[in-house]
């Protein structure tokens, strides 16, 4: 039986844990020295010579950095640090950082995320509008490959209108690929929650709206 990596009452539980691991390091960040007093080689002789084989509890995993690692590293935080180049934060992009890696979505164009994609636009036009930067018009969001016209166009019509059905339901997502002049759909499991039986749920979604499309051309 395959553990669930997005356990979401444990996840509850850890999450208060390492926020208030974090909270405490600032709160004490002063009494550490600033710069690292280790010599090269240093962590390999406190640390196991393989990899556990099993899973340590979070307990374990933050009383490690606290003894091995926080104690040890050069603190940049450290409102002593004056070496190198800024390298500031806050709280808030903790917070933001949280919220972002937990939707985890891949932006790349308009419709991978479209709130997402707005969102950046949004933003860098106020940047824009602080730096008093010339107005650019706005370039096309829509990313949707036309389909090609030649002897395969019946089955990409079908295929294209297939999947528009089948993202229209509401139930599921897809995405098309054109191989060799051919749209097809795409269906690419990577979400971490997907089981079996979304899977044949999908599919199931895909054979309904595919007879009702070929329907119509018999």
């Amino acid at each position: 039986m395959t553990k669930n990596p997005l356990d979401l009452v444990a996840f509850r539980r850890q999450g208060h844990m390492m926020i208030d691991f974090i909270a405490d390091y600032y709160q004490n960040i002063e009494k550490y020295p600033v710069l690292s007093q280790v010599q090269p080689g240093y962590l390999r002789k406190r640390l196991p010579e393989s990899a556990p084989y099993h899973p340590e509890p979070i307990e374990a995993i933050l009383q490690d950095v606290q003894d091995h690692i926080v104690p040890r590293i050069t603190h940049w935080q450290n409102p002593n640090h004056f070496a190198y180049f800024p390298a500031t934060i806050s709280t808030t992009g903790f917070l933001c950082e949280m919220l972002t890696t937990g939707f985890n979505v891949v932006g790349f164009n308009w419709m991978a995320s479209p709130a997402a994609t707005e969102l950046e636009t949004i933003v860098m036009d106020w940047l824009g509008d602080m730096l008093k930067l010339p107005k650019v018009s706005p370039s096309a969001i829509s990313n949707k490959t036309p389909i090609p016209s030649d002897e395969n166009r019946v089955i990409n019509e079908v295929n294209c209108r297939l999947l528009e059905a089948i993202n229209g339901s509401g139930r599921v997502y897809m995405t098309h690929a054109v191989v060799g002049g051919m749209y097809v759909l795409r269906c690419a499991i990577g979400a971490t929650l997907t089981e079996e039986k979304h899977v044949v749920m999908a599919w199931k979604v895909v054979q309904e709206h595919a007879d009702a499309i070929l329907s119509m051309y018999c």
